[in-house]
């Protein structure tokens, strides 16, 4: 018989060690010290599922119960905080790699995590719920997305991914880029930077800085912007209960950074997730500079996958167009919503057409 309950902080190890089998064999998932990290930084609540048989783990399905309201609102009213809540597979600004996951695939214990979360999540508060199944096993990402259909699930949205194949030769990796690219990495080369690690609890103050410039230069030039978490979830990336989750790499000259990256692990996998420039040189061959790098870094460790994270899902801008002449494997993955609590969703909807009517009204 197979049970389904929330994890506890004592099937730690045994959660791990499923998502560790699981890299070996190409499918990733989320460990356990997510669950804490992003709670702490994020004031999410951690709500990671168990399917057991016999005692055994033989299934997981993490996720976070998020707040749907704006943190101002929040503030003044708590008591809004677990009524208007969402559940949410995945925090963008952590660890991406999330969805259900079933020993040998089994659609019942697929479809019985599903039905554990959303009769969780509806009793937690949650007006509705969204889900992005991504694992890097496309045949269960596929079997994930027709299971939330079968359910009532909806599309809701996608996400490109794109990711690198390290096993390729370093020729091969560099012949891959667009031509304008190469000629980029060629001006990066010749400048003679250094890319070193740099995985003191000081860089990160350093990774927030360049962020922060390398946002408020997009916001300035381009009309975009993105969030960037606080220093203090940094140094707990790079210092989590005496070991790490991310390693930084700064690419310097002259004793001076110019920029640096960001990099979470799991088994062969490297996902880079925040790449900053302090200083501009040279336009965007510092950015290329630091990507290649990168790559032959972990090429020669051992990695197999370098994951670039998201594409913009805005093709016509700048950033879009940048990442793209990477190349590389560029997939849609496809965002999954159900609505849990339709009268609460009618008034969501209703208090947010109401703000944004009062706010045409002041600008007016």
């Amino acid at each position: 018989m197979i049970t389904y309950r929330l994890a506890k902080e004592d099937d730690r190890l045994a959660w791990d060690a499923v998502v560790h089998r699981l890299a070996r064999n190409g499918t990733y998932s989320t460990l356990f010290v997510w669950k804490s990290v992003v709670c702490e930084n994020f004031g999410h609540e951690g709500v990671f599922l168990i399917a057991e048989k016999d005692g055994q783990i033989v299934g997981i399905l993490p996720g976070f119960l998020s707040n749907t309201l704006p943190p101002r609102l929040c503030q003044r009213f708590p008591i809004l905080t677990r009524r208007f809540r969402r559940w949410i597979g995945h925090e963008g600004l952590a660890w991406d790699y999330n969805g259900p996951w079933a020993e040998g695939n089994d659609e019942e214990i697929i479809d019985g995590l599903i039905c554990c979360l959303e009769k969780h999540a509806k009793r937690s508060g949650a007006v509705d719920a969204v889900i992005m199944a991504y694992m890097g096993n496309r045949l269960l990402e596929e079997l994930a997305g027709r299971i939330l259909e079968k359910r009532g699930w909806s599309k809701c949205g996608y996400s490109l991914s794109q990711t690198f194949d390290l096993t390729q030769s370093e020729e091969d990796l560099r012949g891959q880029m667009a031509k304008t690219h190469r000629k980029s990495l060629d001006k990066f080369v010749g400048a003679e930077f250094e890319f070193v690690e740099e995985s003191s609890e000081d860089s990160a103050a350093l990774v927030y800085l360049c962020l922060d410039e390398t946002r408020r230069r997009a916001r300035s030039k381009r009309g975009e912007s993105f969030p960037v978490p606080t220093i203090a979830f940094f140094k707990d990336l790079l210092h989590r209960d005496g070991g790490f989750l991310a390693r930084v790499f700064a690419v310097k000259k002259d004793a001076v950074t110019y920029g640096v990256h960001l990099d979470t692990y799991l088994g062969t996998l490297v996902c880079v997730k925040w790449g900053g420039c302090a200083r501009l040189l040279q336009g965007s061959s510092l950015d290329l500079g630091c990507v290649y790098a990168d790559w032959i870094r972990h090429k020669r460790k051992g990695f197999t996958l370098y994951d670039h994270c998201w594409l913009p899902p805005d093709r016509a801008g700048p950033l879009y167009e940048f990442k793209a002449r990477f190349r590389g494997d560029v997939r849609v993955i496809p965002h999954y919503r159900k609505v849990l609590s339709k009268p609460k969703h009618i008034v969501l909807k209703t208090a947010s057409a109401a703000l944004r009517t009062f706010q045409r009204i002041r600008t007016l």
